[in-house]
């Protein structure tokens, strides 16, 4: 399945959102993005991350997670690796730190 991952800067961080499971994370590293993308569709979604397309689209640019969660619908939830749903993250503890 084809999945749309909008991708905000977020500072010196990335917020990938995916508007069709109402769900973001925050991601340190440019690179991790397409990825850590992914993992989090597989994981909401109770599927193989192989089976998963992604089209990349550029969002806004945000000055931290409170202005994006402020724009976005009271639905939208956060997702942190190897912990599924949780409340936003603070950016030290973004995925993709210190490697």
């Amino acid at each position: 399945m084809r999945y749309l991952v909008k991708v905000h800067c977020c500072g010196a961080h990335w917020i990938a959102h995916v508007p069709a499971i109402d769900c973001w994370t925050l991601v340190r590293d440019k690179r991790q993005i397409r990825m850590v993308a992914g993992l989090m569709i597989a994981d909401m979604m109770g599927t193989d991350s192989d089976a998963i397309e992604l089209d990349l689209s550029e969002g806004r640019a945000v000055s931290n997670v409170d202005e994006f969660t402020a724009g976005t619908a009271a639905s939208v939830r956060c997702w942190v690796p190897g912990h599924g749903e949780q409340s936003a993250p603070a950016l030290p503890g973004a995925v993709g730190e210190g490697g």
